[in-house]
């Protein structure tokens, strides 16, 4: 695997089913792990975990 999409993880207006209207662009968000879970994923060996781009 040499790429992954992530939908909009970060926190969206209550009730987005798309996450594309965030309201807090500095937090992931709860519904989908919080930092904590966005870390946990990070950790993980492999091409994944390996780099990360916001664009």
């Amino acid at each position: 695997m040499s790429h992954l999409y992530l939908s909009p993880i970060m926190t969206a207006a209550a009730g987005s089913s798309h996450g594309y209207d965030v309201t807090d662009p500095t937090a992931v968000s709860a519904e989908l792990g919080a930092l904590t879970g966005w870390r946990d994923y990070r950790r993980r060996p492999g091409p994944a975990a390996s780099v990360w781009s916001s664009t």
